[in-house]
């Protein structure tokens, strides 16, 4: 789909910009794991982005979410179970 492309584009020139940029990195991540319906590698991209990005911040809560649900859609469940402790800890301010 066109729009999801032309969102990967823009979110990427802004993360490749400014890589602290949480909010471009985030929703880079979800229109990558939304484009692995139809092209699976965006997930490994996705994940390789996310797992950046939780290392980099470990308090962005919404990373870790996204990283479980990644993990979840590739068949990982162990990484996804352990992507979703992250995120309750986060939510929890630990």
């Amino acid at each position: 789909m066109q729009k999801d492309e032309d969102a990967e584009q823009a979110f990427t020139r802004a993360s490749d910009i400014c890589p602290t940029d949480t909010n471009a990195l985030v929703n880079l991540s979800v229109v990558l794991i939304d484009e692995s319906k139809t092209d699976p590698s965006k997930l490994d991209l996705a994940i390789e982005r996310l797992t950046t990005l939780t290392l980099s911040n470990p308090k962005e809560c919404v990373a870790w979410d996204l990283l479980s649900q990644a993990y979840l859609r590739k068949g990982d469940k162990a990484k996804a179970l352990d992507a979703d402790k992250q995120y309750e800890a986060c939510q929890k301010g630990q």
